[in-house]
């Protein structure tokens, strides 16, 4: 990458294409190479082949960056619909990130508000997210523990669904199960994080917080039953909360 940057700023835009090109065909190549090699193709006119570089971005991951380029391209066209359709997509990608008020200026700039849905994570964004995680597993506690300090609904459903697609491929599969069931537990499904606190024990029995969470969790249940069914009492979560 900084090669080619080099014989860009040199001039040599020709040879850091070839570079590129050759480089971009590999699965393996970083998606930053195929942003350079389109911005590239865009610049010397061959707007078709800028966009099918791109294109090959979003078969692995919906990049924000490529998508943003795809929006570009789109609005420099006049192609308003195709335009609408990237603002949207990229839109959704962004939602639940620091970037989101960065991509709601970025598309009203340019004329192409994307129209907000329901508020719900999408299925793109569950499966970009459960990639992140199985890559860097260890920030899955982190963030659980943020979403209970002060979260958001719809983020919760984000990460729990994430981490729920993710579970096979992570090496830790008791911690998953114990975000999970903590996850299950702020959105309310008290069967679910029952659920997650057994398969988290069957991969850690000795787990001290799996334990307890269980037993808080059986008792909460027997609880409802009890009542006919009424919801538990927010006194029964709260502590089991601080255990955990």
């Amino acid at each position: 990458m900084l090669r080619a940057a080099c014989l860009i700023q040199r001039g040599h835009k020709q040879e850091a294409h070839a570079d590129l090109l050759r480089w971009s065909k590999r699965s393996a190549s970083p998606l930053d190479a195929r942003l350079m090699l389109a911005l590239l193709e865009w610049e010397s006119g061959d707007h078709h082949t800028a966009t099918l570089t791109l294109m090959r971005n979003l078969k692995h991951l919906e990049d924000p960056r490529t998508l943003e380029l795809l929006l570009l391209i789109a609005v420099a066209q006049d192609r308003h619909e195709r335009a609408r359709f990237w603002a949207q997509r990229l839109h959704e990608v962004s939602a639940f990130g620091a970037g989101s008020k960065y991509v709601e200026l970025l598309t009203c700039s340019l004329h192409v508000p994307p129209r907000h849905g329901s508020g719900d994570p999408t299925e793109a964004q569950v499966n970009r997210l459960s990639l992140e995680l199985i890559s860097a597993e260890q920030v899955i506690p982190s963030l659980v523990a943020s979403q209970r300090l002060h979260g958001e609904p719809a983020v919760v459903t984000l990460l729990y669904r994430a981490i729920e697609k993710a579970v096979g491929d992570l090496s830790d599969k008791a911690r998953a199960a114990e975000a999970l069931a903590k996850l299950a537990l702020l959105l309310e499904d008290l069967p679910a994080a029952e659920r997650w606190a057994r398969v988290g024990l069957q991969h850690n029995p000795l787990s001290a917080t799996l334990t307890m969470l269980l037993g808080r969790l059986q008792r909460a249940s027997q609880s409802r039953e009890f009542d006919g069914g009424a919801e538990c009492d927010a006194g029964d979560i709260q502590p089991m909360e601080k255990a955990a």
